[in-house]
């Protein structure tokens, strides 16, 4: 689980996305913006390949144990609060034959948001999504 694949040149590319979905809440007076987003990662792990021609010709298999391989630790470093919005096992990925593994998991993100209240309610804020890993 917690081996991180190998990849012999160098490494691991991390493909990751953030798909902001909905906004729950924003809270003008204390500059809170409450939403729902998706924090997809995509890599590739050499210890979860296989020949599909082995197996019936599956060439992927959705995977609800995510939490049984390594997972790049991605977090939006702004939060002031980040919470998966279901169980993580609820939240499975895919699993392809090549090795590439595919992981979206929704969550409920408060980010701050700076902005004037003067021209409440037509006022503007901005917010700053910065996503990293906290290990690597």
């Amino acid at each position: 689980k917690y081996a991180k694949p190998l990849n012999h040149s160098g490494p691991i590319d991390v493909l990751m996305t953030l798909k902001y979905r909905r906004l729950i809440e924003m809270d003008t007076f204390a500059q809170i913006m409450t939403s729902k987003v998706w924090l997809s990662r995509e890599w590739h792990d050499a210890f979860l390949k296989w020949e599909p021609q082995d197996y019936a010709n599956i060439t992927y298999i959705p995977w609800h144990a995510i939490s049984k391989i390594w997972v790049p630790d991605l977090t939006i470093y702004d939060a002031v609060e980040m919470k998966l919005t279901v169980d993580e096992t609820a939240n499975g990925g895919l699993l392809f034959s090549t090795g590439r593994v595919v992981y979206s998991p929704t969550y409920l993100v408060s980010t701050p948001c700076a902005g004037d209240v003067i021209a409440f309610p037509f006022d503007e804020h901005y917010c700053n999504l910065s996503v990293g890993s906290w290990i690597y």
